[in-house]
């Protein structure tokens, strides 16, 4: 489910649902493991002493059910009710991650760089200063996650054309229309030595 719409509209990009289905069953199938192995309980044998010791292993255990039980849910919920999970609009965008939205006017950006992988090929929109961004976010998971996705990838504004419904030349093309770009060029992301490169 995508909305193309011409520059001067909302453009609003939705998750691939069978990628959606994909991570509900792979989560899924992670949660009922870790089900099954806090039901097996500690091995006394084990090499690993996080596996012998029972507060560090149904510590784990619990972690475990947590993180992939959210993610599960995560991925059901998407799959009834679909949220777009970004919005490029003609004064600013949105981008999500779990559920988080980060919002800002396009005028806060100066780049767009490509960081391409195996199973990605993720456009990371720049910010012109990332610190600031962060500091006017109130403490919090938003913020949290805010500045977790700024070390990683230099802005917490991230676009996985892989996992949305998109012609992914049109979204470049609608992100060029909307963001001057201030960097240095660099080389086109097909010749480019692996690791983050500029978006064509």
């Amino acid at each position: 489910m995508t909305e193309e719409t011409t520059p001067a509209d909302v453009f609003k990009l939705y998750p691939k649902k069978h990628k959606l289905a994909l991570g509900a069953f792979g989560t899924g199938s992670l949660l009922v493991l870790a089900a099954v192995a806090a039901g097996i309980g500690p091995s006394g044998t084990s090499t690993y002493f996080f596996l012998r010791d029972p507060l560090l292993y149904y510590g784990l255990m619990a972690l475990a059910m947590a993180a992939f039980g959210y993610l599960f849910l995560f991925s059901l919920r998407n799959l009834r009710t679909p949220k777009p999970w970004a919005i490029l609009s003609p004064s600013e965008v949105q981008t999500n991650a779990f559920n988080l939205y980060f919002e800002e006017r396009w005028e806060a950006f100066n780049g767009i760089m490509r960081v391409s992988g195996k199973r990605s090929n993720m456009l990371v929109l720049r910010l012109k200063d990332p610190q600031q961004y962060l500091d006017q976010l109130p403490s919090g998971r938003k913020k949290t996650m805010a500045k977790a996705l700024t070390n990683r990838f230099g802005s917490p504004f991230l676009l996985d054309l892989n996992a949305l419904q998109v012609d992914p030349q049109q979204v470049v093309l609608y992100l060029q229309s909307k963001i001057t770009t201030e960097l240095e060029p660099q080389e086109p992301a097909e010749t480019a030595a692996p690791g983050p490169s500029a978006a064509p």
